[in-house]
Parts: C-alpha cells; structure tokens; sequence
C-alpha cells in the first residue's frame, strides 16, 4: 500500500510503500521522492530518490543487498511504466 503526498508547488511526491503483511512490514523500509522538473523545450526531468532497506534478521542479513537489488529492478519497472501513462495522458491533453 502506498501513503503518498504531493506537493503542488514543488511538484513533488513524497511517498512511502507499507507491506499489507505484517512479517514484511517487520523488515521492508521503501519510502522517497520523485520530483518533475521543467527543463523547458516541453521537456521534463523526473528525479526518483528514496530508500529501500530490509532488515532481516542476523543468519539472513546476507541476502539483505539480493532482495533490495530484486525489489529496486521490479520498482525501477514500475515507475519507467507509470511515467509513460503519464506522458500519453499529458499528450493528449
């Protein structure tokens, strides 16, 4: 589930991904900001900036940088997917 805010005036999203699941919740941080900047030219600059973290208990903590990798690829897709809805919907405005 996301909590997410967005900010008129800066044209920025603060967000944060909380599990539905209280065992991932223990362990899954995701939370940041995507700002739109106007680079002129109808050109704009998308800044995704955030943190994603598990913590997992001492005998996993080595899988920790393997999951974060995973999770930030299905992510990076996600948001690559979003922002080419966005852009359609914003040409045909």
């Amino acid at each position: 589930m996301e909590h997410s805010t967005w900010n008129k005036q800066n044209f920025q999203l603060q967000f944060e991904n909380i599990p539905t699941s209280n065992t991932v919740k223990k362990y899954l941080i995701n939370r940041g900001t995507i700002s739109l900047n106007d680079l002129g030219n109808g050109k704009t600059e998308r800044i995704a900036e955030g943190e994603l973290k598990l913590n997992l208990p001492f005998l996993l903590k080595p899988l920790a940088p393997i999951g974060e990798r995973l999770i930030h690829g299905e992510a990076e897709k996600i948001l690559n997917g979003e922002a080419e809805v966005l852009k359609k919907k914003l040409g045909s405005v």
